[in-house]
């Protein structure tokens, strides 16, 4: 006996002819009310052990009773319109005192109506429902039994590098709009680092070094810009 099939075949049949012949001998709501009730909890024992031969029957015993019950229901409608005179009055009071109510039933309005639908089709109707009711179950079942895909990792978005700063140039003239400023600014650091290096006489040296070539250099200018006035001079005469 596997897990998957827990009630023996035999078993089975004879509580489903059981069941259909309890249902055709039934002339009572309540009965039907019961066969019916005990069919859809042997149908849910049959959904959760995945017992297709169970659900197949018990569905179909559901709603054999179910239509049983509509039918029944149609007849207490119409035992109530048929109220008046004549020598069945007692007997039909009677009957209307005894029988129990919907609420004591246990059975609401909607599926008083639905159950009244049920009896209002013909056999080969009610073939063509329980055979949809079983694939319906059967469907079910086949959609519990499928492994569960997995959920899908959300791909990580790719990070745009930031864009490296761009280094600053120092302009000439930045500092105050004065060039030699500027000039003196970009030479201390250059010459700091080579005197440090340096002992006493060496800084002597390189002092007297850079005061010849300021020297030399204040000379040069000095000549060009003679040369400069003396041009100017012969180009206004």
């Amino acid at each position: 006996m596997s897990s998957d099939n827990p009630v023996p075949h035999v078993t089975k049949l004879v509580r489903y002819e059981a069941a259909r012949q309890a249902l055709a001998e039934a002339y009572r709501i309540d009965e039907v009310k019961d066969i019916r009730d005990k069919a859809v909890a042997m149908r849910m024992y049959a959904l959760q052990a995945k017992d297709r031969v169970l659900i197949d029957q018990a569905t179909e015993i559901r709603l054999r009773a179910e239509r049983r019950a509509g039918q029944l229901l149609q007849e207490m409608e119409k035992n109530k319109g048929a109220r008046g005179s004549g020598s069945n009055q007692h007997e039909l009071r009677s009957h209307d005192a005894t029988a129990p109510k919907l609420s004591e039933l246990g059975i609401n309005k909607s599926q008083s109506s639905r159950w009244q639908k049920l009896a209002d089709i013909d056999d080969d109707a009610l073939e063509g429902v329980v055979a949809h009711a079983q694939h319906k179950a059967s469907a079910a079942v086949d959609h519990a039994q499928q492994p569960k895909p997995k959920p899908r990792s959300k791909p990580k978005p790719k990070l745009k590098p930031k864009p490296k700063p761009k280094p600053k140039h120092k302009q000439p003239g930045s500092n105050g709009g004065d060039p030699v400023a500027a000039c003196i600014a970009e030479l201390v650091p250059i010459m700091q680092a080579a005197i440090v290096k340096m002992d006493a006489e060496k800084r002597l040296v390189f002092i007297d070094e850079l005061r010849k070539a300021v020297l030399a250099i204040m000379t040069e200018v000095t000549a060009q810009d003679v040369e400069t006035d003396r041009w100017e001079e012969t180009t206004h005469l």
